[in-house]
């Protein structure tokens, strides 16, 4: 369960305030990546250019990108797209009629693939590989993700001082919360954790945690990723299944079997 705080920041204005600063980021990573290609290819500043020749830059991005990547990387493409209206600016979104159609004609050559729910013995199957193999810090990341319904992005943020924090749930009763500084969905929120072997996880993390340090010894999204995979292989399980399979689908799915409400 996620309760939102009401942190608001009025030194922004509100259209930056619109995503995350981590999905702000990739957007910027993105717009760099098609500064980098009109650069190279083109000789020219993105920035100087007309709506219309930015479109037809843009298209050709898309295309090359589809090229280079055998159909992958669309996503690189769409957060492209983004940080060039958060850079150059909203006003330009109704000019990239091409672009746009280009994007979608991808979208329709390579439908994007949802996540299947990963039950929990699934999950603590992995979770005891993992720690096995000598990793035990990302073992007890999937854990205390799993109960917390954390994405990976905000399991690798965790610090020390965002631990046990004590919330209210939406039935107003107390509880232990884990504090998300930087959700996806806005600042300073928190994810409730109940599952009393979570809870003594997290307390065994508090102690060997430094309020300002990270939890998770500095472990990358992609390290969680990888090590899930390995675990999926070795399991003989669908390769389709991801990080979101189990944090979100699989948790959200069990939470209903064992009667919570779907607004919960």
């Amino acid at each position: 369960m996620v309760v939102v705080t009401n942190d608001l920041d009025f030194s922004r204005p509100l259209r930056e305030q619109a995503v995350s600063s981590s999905t702000a980021v990739r957007y910027l990573e993105g717009f760099k990546v098609f500064q980098r290609f009109v650069n190279v290819y083109y000789q020219l500043d993105v920035s100087a250019v007309s709506p219309v020749v930015l479109d037809f830059l843009f298209d050709r991005f898309i295309n090359a990108m589809w090229q280079c990547f055998r159909g992958r990387r669309r996503q690189l493409c769409v957060n492209a797209l983004q940080g060039i209206l958060q850079v150059l600016g909203f006003h330009l979104k109704p000019s990239f009629s091409n672009s746009q159609r280009s994007l979608k004609a991808w979208a329709r050559r390579v439908p994007s693939t949802s996540a299947p729910p990963m039950p929990q013995h699934w999950l603590d199957v992995i979770a005891l590989l993992t720690v096995l193999r000598g990793l035990p810090w990302l073992g007890l990341g999937f854990l205390v993700a799993f109960d917390g319904f954390l994405r990976v992005g905000e399991l690798v943020r965790l610090r020390g001082g965002d631990l046990l924090v004590p919330m209210r749930g939406r039935d107003g009763k107390a509880a232990l919360g884990v504090r998300i500084l930087d959700a996806k969905t806005g600042k300073n929120q928190f994810a409730r954790v109940q599952d009393p072997a979570v809870i003594n996880i997290l307390k065994y993390l508090r102690l060997m945690t430094a309020d300002d340090a990270l939890v998770f010894r500095g472990a990358t999204e992609r390290d969680f990723n990888t090590v899930l995979r390995c675990g999926c292989q070795l399991l003989g399980l669908p390769a389709v299944l991801t990080m979101h399979s189990f944090v979100r689908h699989g948790r959200a799915t069990l939470g209903f079997l064992n009667g919570d409400l779907p607004e919960v």
